[in-house]
């Protein structure tokens, strides 16, 4: 009977060295990526779950025949809707305290602001929106990095909410097209 080598079972400890360099490596690089797309994820979805109340406001607004109004308070970064009592002309409850608990909806972290002009939405039962302060056909709200600024500045802007006067309400992502970095 002829003996010959051995053959080794396994990886030596060089090779399992060499290979846990080389993934660590591979993390490394991805980490960054990884934690960027989920930061813009999150801010897709604020901008969505917004635009998505937005529509729901107008809806109802149909459904009842009573006017909707969504309230966006930019400095502390909530939105509110509040329902009026006519088809026109609505008299809203006077202050927040009229309200039931519960009613204002936040961002879902800190680090997720509101900018506008417009701060109240008003849906009509006929399907239209009406922006205050009034101006325009068109109002836009901007979700924004408050990490990176205080304002919506072209940096720190992630998605943007575009309302039409004919009750059109579009979402978009904000990229490097648009004149961000």
């Amino acid at each position: 009977m002829i003996v010959g080598p051995t053959k080794n079972k396994g990886f030596s400890l060089i090779e399992m060295i060499i290979a846990i360099a080389i993934m660590a490596i591979v993390i490394g690089i991805a980490a960054p990526t990884f934690m960027t797309w989920r930061d813009n994820m999150q801010f897709r979805q604020a901008g969505k779950e917004l635009a998505s109340f937005i529509r729901t406001a107008r809806s109802r607004a149909i459904s009842t025949n009573r006017q909707q109004r969504v309230e966006l308070d930019v400095a502390n970064s909530v939105y509110r809707l509040r329902p009026g009592d006519r088809a026109t002309l609505s008299n809203w409850p006077p202050s927040a305290s009229a309200l039931p608990a519960g009613t204002d909806v936040s961002m879902p972290s800190d680090r997720i602001g509101l900018a506008g002009t417009n701060t109240e939405i008003v849906c009509n039962p006929n399907g239209t929106i009406d922006f205050t302060p009034v101006g325009g056909v068109s109002a836009r709200i901007t979700i924004f990095d408050k990490q990176i600024d205080a304002v919506a500045d072209l940096n720190s802007q992630k998605y943007r909410i575009d309302l039409a006067n004919t009750g059109r309400v579009s979402g978009n992502r904000v990229s490097s097209a648009d004149g961000v970095p």
